[in-house]
């Protein structure tokens, strides 16, 4: 039987998640909530794949937390352009919210993935905004100019919030660095509430 329990602070994402799922040692068997459905054959993809596994995969979609729309912003021009977006991040990046997990491959049923958020938008004080600043910098490496921009409106515990998020036109994948969305899922979990949950 694998069974794990992963619980994420919003700010590790892209290093924290991938260290935390090689504990299931099940080689290559993940998908993500943007890569899981249809082919990524445009940048648009991504999101129509999120907002249909959204409300299958997460336990507290439209409870706690509801997708509202997402829509393209623009190409990135260069790197002081990607930045101005990344900024636009930081207040999400600061907040004391998670991403908890729990796989059990053995009873699937019981697994979960849920994103809290507090209900005030209270800010984690556990994270400076100094390391904040440097997981940006970090993420900018990985954005190109031509890179698409999109961005997210959701609704956490009665609250609007807005993401920026980075499609690279020549593989329409989005960047997962720094995507408090962008963790990996196993495919048992995908697979099974796709063919139990419908929507």
């Amino acid at each position: 039987m694998k069974k794990i329990f992963i619980y994420i602070a919003f700010i590790c994402f892209g290093s924290c998640v991938h260290a935390q799922n090689g504990a299931i040692n099940v080689k290559n068997n993940y998908t993500t909530l943007f890569e899981y459905g249809e082919p990524l054959k445009s940048g648009e993809d991504n999101f129509t794949n999120l907002f249909r596994n959204f409300p299958k995969f997460i336990n507290n979609a439209n409870k706690g937390i509801q997708l509202v729309s997402y829509k393209y912003v623009a190409d990135i021009r260069n790197q002081d352009d990607a930045m101005r977006y990344l900024k636009k991040n930081e207040k999400l990046y600061l907040i004391d919210g998670q991403v908890s997990m729990k796989w059990d491959s053995a009873q699937v049923a019981t697994s979960y993935i849920t994103i809290s958020f507090p209900s005030n938008g209270q800010l984690n004080a556990r994270v400076s905004k100094t390391s904040v600043r440097k997981q940006v910098e970090s993420i900018v490496s990985d954005i190109n100019p031509g890179d698409r921009v999109y961005v997210l409106n959701f609704i956490a515990e009665s609250q609007n919030y807005k993401f920026y998020m980075f499609v690279n036109p020549k593989t329409n994948v989005l960047l997962r660095e720094g995507n408090f969305l962008g963790f990996d899922i196993p495919l048992y979990y995908a697979d099974f509430y796709q063919k139990n949950l419908k929507y």
